[in-house]
C-alpha cells in the first residue's frame, strides 16, 4: 500500500469557508459511495479532475487544522481523511485513509501504479496476457513488443542484444550461417560462435564456416599415426615423438639410420637394411653370421677303386644318372692287364652314403667296350655302350641289372647293322611303362663310308626283347649325325640330331612313340644358319626344349632354343643368351622338370668365358639371363657347364674353370647355385677338386641332386681328375664330392 501527500492551494478556500459540499468529489466514479466511504470503508476508484478537498499534511506546519467537527475518524475515514470532508480520491485507483493520509488500496481493473507518485494515481492502462486459467501472467513470455505483465516495461526478460532467439528484434532468430558452427547474437546482430563438437575451422574463412571434420585423439597431440591427432588440419605435422631417433643396425653390412614418419607409420630411412645372405664373405642379412648359407664340399672321393692305384691306369668317358636317393657313375676304365677298354660302375644307394670300395665291372671282354651311357628307372638300371667286334667297327650293346646292381645282363641291342658300318655315340632312356616293364629307347649314330646317319632302337619289355630291325630317325639319308634323346615319361621318346641334307648342317628333330612304334616326321628347328649339335630336355607335362650353338655366316655365335608344349607337335625359336654382337655364345646344356626349364653355357662377353644360365616358366624364357660363375666377371675362362634342379627353387650348375697362375694353369671344378630359380647366383663359388689351384687338371663335371621324393638340396658332383698325388702322370681317375648346405 502507498502513500500519497497532496499540497493544494483549494485547500486552504476550502478550509476558510468551512464549506465541503459533495461537488468536492471530483475524483469518485460515483458520489453515492461518499456514504460508505464516511463509514470507513474503501472510495470508489477516482477519476481524474481537480477537487476542492484538501489532504492533512503534518509536514507543513502553518496549515489549520480541523478540530474534528465532524466526528469522523480521521485517521481511517477515506471521507475524512485528516479532517472532515477531506475525501480520498486518487484517478483510476480504489483509495484508502491510512494514517490521515489517503494511499492505493489498489488500482482498478486495466490499471497500474508505474511511477510511484499518488497524484496521478494508477497511470498506467494495460491489459496484461493471461494463462490458460485466465490468471495474469506475473512476467513476459513472448518477445512482441507488448507489455505482456504490465509492469510499465516491455519484452523486458528478453536481451535483443545477445539473444540468438531474438537478435535485434523479437522472433529475429539467428539461423545457421555457418556450416558446422554455431551462430550467437553479439550487439544485436548475429555472429560466429565457435564450431559445433567434431568440426574445425582450419581455413580462417567465415564463409566455410567449420570446414573440417576430425576427433581429437586422446591426448591431443600429434602423434605419428596417420591421423591429424590435434586437428590442426595438418597430419603427422610438428615434432612427433620418435621422429629422428637412430634405428636400424650396424651388424654385419647394415647401417643405422633415422626414424622418420612415413605414411603414417615410422620408418627407418638412410640405414642399410638385412638383405638377402650371399655367398660374398660379407653378413648380408646382419645376424651376426657371414656366409652361414654357403655349402661345404666333402672331401672327395675316389670312385674306379679296386685293383688299381690313384692314376696308375686312364679312366675317362663320365656318364652319370640320378634315381631317387641312388647316384650311377658310369666310365670307360683301362686298368686291364691289356689296357683294353672295359666298362666299369660305382654307385651309392643313399644321398650321403658310402660308395662302393671296390668298383664293378659291367661289360669286360677281350674286346674293348667304350662309350657307356647310363641310364634308370625306379626298379632296373641299363647301360648303353658300343662293344667293338672287329677292328674299327662297333655294335650297339645294353647291359642291365636291378636298381641294387648285382648281376648284369648283357645284350646286342643294335639288330640290323650294315656289315662294314661303325655304330656309335649312343645314347638310352626309359621312356615309359607298359604293363609294368620298361619302354626302352635307344639312338645312335652310324657311319658307312663318307655316310652318316642316326638310328634307333626300342623295346617295350625293358630289354628282353626289341624292334626285328634297327629304325633310320633321318628321313633323308647320309647326313645326319650327334643325336640326343629326352622322353616325356609317357611312352614318347623325342629325338634332335645335325643334319647337312641342305647347304649347312642345321637342327631337325623327330618323336617316336614306344607302343605304336612309329616314327613321326622330321622337323627342321633352325634357320637356315649352320649349328653345332643340339641337346634336348622334356618333362611331364608336354614341353620340349631344344638348344643349340648358332653358327652364322658373319658375326658372333649365339644360343637359340626351340620350345614346344605340345609334345613336339609346333615349337617356337628363339634366342636366349641376349649375348652382345661382338661375343660368342657356345656349349650349351639344357634340362626340364615339371614346367620348368633351365639352359646354361659359356659366353664371352665379359672378356673371358662366363658361365650364362636362363630359365623357362609360365611359358615363357626370361628376357635376361644371369651370370652363374663366381669370381670377378670375365677375369677366369670358364667351360663345360651342366645345371640341374634342386628342391623349390634352387638350381645349380657346375663347370670347370682356370684360375691358377703360372705353371698351374690346369682346369678345376667349380659348383654354384640359385635359391630364386635362376634369377640370381652366388658371387662366391664353391671349388669341389682338390689341391692347390689349378696344380692338376679336372674336368667334365657331372651333377646329381639325389632326393627320395625329388630334387633335394645337397648336389653330388663327379668329374675326371688328374690329381694323383704326383705331377708326373696324366692318367685321370674318377672322383665325386658331396657339397652340402648347412
Amino acid at each position: 500500500m502507498k502513500i500519497y501527500t497532496y499540497l493544494l492551494l483549494p485547500l486552504f478556500a476550502g478550509i476558510v469557508s468551512g464549506s465541503f459540499a459533495c461537488t468536492t468529489e471530483s475524483y469518485c466514479f460515483d458520489c453515492e459511495h461518499a456514504a460508505a466511504g464516511a463509514a470507513g470503508s474503501s472510495g470508489s476508484p477516482g477519476t481524474g479532475g481537480s477537487g476542492a478537498s484538501g489532504v492533512l499534511d503534518a509536514s507543513f506546519d502553518n496549515v489549520f487544522i480541523d478540530s474534528n467537527s465532524c466526528n469522523a475518524d480521521l485517521d481511517n475515514d477515506p471521507l475524512n481523511c485528516g479532517f472532515c470532508g477531506h475525501v480520498c480520491e486518487i484517478p483510476n485507483a480504489y483509495a484508502m485513509c491510512k494514517d490521515k493520509f489517503c494511499v492505493i488500496d489498489r488500482c482498478a481493473s486495466g490499471y497500474y501504479d508505474i511511477n510511484g507518485k499518488v497524484e496521478d494515481g494508477c497511470e498506467y492502462e494495460c491489459e496484461p496476457l493471461r494463462d490458460t486459467q485466465g490468471n495474469p501472467v506475473t512476467e513476459e513470455t513472448l518477445c512482441n513488443g507488448i507489455d505482456d505483465d504490465c509492469d510499465g516495461l516491455i519484452d523486458e526478460v528478453f536481451d535483443l542484444e545477445s539473444d540468438a532467439q531474438h537478435c535485434g528484434g523479437c522472433n529475429q532468430a539467428c539461423q545457421d550461417l555457418y556450416p558446422h558452427a554455431k551462430t550467437i547474437c553479439e550487439n544485436g546482430a548475429c555472429a560466429f560462435g565457435g564450431c559445433l563438437p567434431g568440426f574445425h575451422d582450419v581455413d580462417g574463412l567465415l564463409a566455410t564456416g567449420c570446414e573440417y571434420e576430425c576427433t581429437p585423439g586422446n591426448p591431443a597431440v600429434e602423434a605419428c599415426n596417420g591421423i591429424d591427432d590435434d586437428c590442426n588440419g595438418f597430419v603427422d605435422d610438428g615434432v612427433l615423438p620418435g621422429v629422428g631417433e637412430s634405428c636400424g643396425s650396424n651388424v654385419g653390412a647394415c647401417k643405422f639410420g633415422k626414424q622418420q614418419c612415413v605414411g603414417g607409420s615410422l620408418i627407418c630411412v638412410g640405414d642399410t637394411k638385412p638383405s638377402t645372405e650371399l655367398c660374398d664373405g660379407i653378413d648380408n642379412d646382419c645376424n651376426g653370421k657371414t656366409d652361414e648359407i654357403c655349402p661345404t664340399a666333402k672331401s672327395p672321393v675316389r670312385l674306379d677303386v679296386g685293383g688299381s692305384a690313384q692314376g696308375q691306369h686312364s679312366t675317362t668317358q663320365l656318364s652319370m644318372a640320378t634315381q631317387g636317393d641312388a647316384t650311377f657313375a658310369a666310365y670307360l676304365d683301362r686298368r686291364m692287364a691289356s689296357n683294353g677298354a672295359d666298362i666299369r660302375l660305382n654307385y651309392t644307394l643313399t644321398a650321403n652314403g658310402a660308395w662302393l670300395t671296390s668298383d664293378m665291372v659291367v661289360a669286360g671282354t677281350a674286346a674293348s667296350e667304350v662309350e657307356p651311357w647310363v641310364f634308370t628307372s625306379p626298379t632296373k638300371l641299363y647301360v648303353a655302350y658300343e662293344l667293338f667286334i672287329a677292328g674299327d667297327v662297333r655294335r650297339i650293346q645294353l647291359a642291365r641289372t636291378g636298381i641294387s646292381p648285382t648281376t648284369w645282363t648283357t645284350i646286342q641291342a643294335e639288330k640290323s647293322a650294315p656289315a662294314s658300318s661303325d655304330s656309335f655315340y649312343v645314347r638310352g632312356i626309359v621312356a615309359g611303362q607298359a604293363a609294368g616293364a620298361d619302354q626302352i629307347v635307344l639312338v645312335w649314330q652310324t657311319l658307312q663310308g663318307t655316310n652318316r646317319d642316326i638310328y634307333l632302337q626300342a623295346s617295350n619289355d625293358g630289354g628282353v626283347t626289341w624292334r626285328a630291325s634297327d629304325l633310320r630317325v633321318n628321313a633323308v639319308a647320309g647326313k645326319a649325325e650327334l643325336p640326343d634323346l629326352a622322353s616325356d615319361g609317357k611312352g614318347r621318346a623325342f629325338v634332335v640330331w645335325r643334319d647337312a641334307r641342305g647347304t649347312v648342317p642345321e637342327v631337325y628333330f623327330a618323336t617316336y612313340d614306344v607302343a605304336s612304334a612309329t616314327l613321326g616326321a622330321n622337323k627342321k628347328l633352325s634357320s637356315g644358319d649352320a649349328t653345332k649339335p643340339a641337346v634336348i630336355a622334356a618333362d611331364d607335362q608336354n614341353n620340349v626344349h631344344v638348344a643349340w650353338t648358332q653358327l652364322p655366316s658373319s658375326g658372333a655365335k649365339t644360343i637359340r632354343v626351340a620350345t614346344s608344349v605340345n609334345r613336339g607337335d609346333t615349337f617356337v625359336v628363339g634366342v636366349v643368351d641376349n649375348t652382345p654382337v661382338f661375343a660368342d655364345a657356345d656349349s650349351p646344356h639344357i634340362v626340364a622338370r615339371a614346367g620348368r626349364a633351365a639352359v646354361a653355357w659359356e659366353d664371352n662377353r665379359s672378356g673371358l668365358s662366363d658361365v650364362y644360365v636362363n630359365v623357362w616358366a609360365s611359358g615363357a624364357w626370361r628376357s635376361q639371363a644371369a651370370r652363374a660363375d663366381g669370381g670377378p666377371r670375365g677375369a677366369y675362362r670358364s667351360t663345360q657347364p651342366r645345371i640341374a634342379f634342386g628342391a623349390g627353387n634352387r638350381l645349380f650348375v657346375t663347370y670347370q674353370e682356370y684360375r691358377g697362375t703360372g705353371s698351374n694353369n690346369q682346369a678345376d671344378v667349380h659348383v654354384n647355385f640359385s635359391l630364386d630359380g635362376g634369377v640370381t647366383f652366388q658371387p662366391k663359388d664353391t671349388r669341389v677338386d682338390p689341391g692347390a689351384v689349378g696344380l692338376a687338371d679336372s674336368t667334365s663335371p657331372r651333377l646329381s641332386v639325389p632326393g627320395t621324393s625329388g630334387p633335394g638340396i645337397h648336389p653330388i658332383v663327379i668329374w675326371l681328375d688328374n690329381f694323383n698325388g704326383t705331377t708326373a702322370s696324366q692318367n685321370a681317375d674318377v672322383y665325386a664330392a658331396r657339397v652340402e648346405f648347412p
